[in-house]
């Protein structure tokens, strides 16, 4: 999900769960858009290949993957925890 248009009202609650240093945001608000059922449209969009300019290449790139996925996670399990009551 490269671009979202979203209701500020349904954005507004989801970022307040949302660390402010996370790495990648955008796909925190996507999986707690997803658990909180809102209506989401996929729209088909044309795609044209670019030269790669991308800051994820290259072993420095993978760590940031990687710590992204970790943060995630972390993220999903102590959501979890809080809505179980732990």
């Amino acid at each position: 999900m490269p671009y979202r248009l979203m209701r500020s009202e349904a954005l507004a609650g989801i970022v307040q769960h949302i660390p402010e240093d996370t790495f990648a945001p955008n796909v925190l608000v996507c999986g707690l858009s997803v658990k909180a059922k809102l209506h989401i449209a996929q729209m088909p969009v044309v795609w044209n290949a670019l030269r790669d300019t991308s800051s994820l290449s290259g072993a420095a790139g993978a760590k940031k993957i990687w710590d992204a996925a970790c943060q995630c996670v972390r993220f999903w399990v102590v959501l979890s925890q809080s809505q179980s009551g732990e």
